[in-house]
């Protein structure tokens, strides 16, 4: 349950461990539904807020918001 763990961690401010769960949820849900599906989308826009309230904004384009678990799967295989 790393997407439940990471709002979890997200909203307890513990923001370096949100980011690790949400780049699994990511990674697993789109290894699993496919990456256009409407969950791996809802992940990737907690992501977003994660990276939005830090002030990372270069990491909020979507272009680089989708390397991260695009990584983390090349990784696993």
């Amino acid at each position: 349950m790393p997407f439940s763990q990471a709002v979890l961690h997200h909203l307890a401010g513990q923001y370096a461990l949100a980011e690790q769960l949400y780049l699994r949820a990511i990674a697993a849900r789109a290894t699993s539904l496919g990456a256009r599906h409407i969950d791996v989308g809802k992940s990737l826009n907690n992501l977003a807020s994660l990276y939005s309230e830090q002030g990372k904004y270069a990491q909020v384009d979507r272009g680089s918001i989708m390397k991260k678990p695009a990584m983390l799967l090349s990784q696993a295989a």
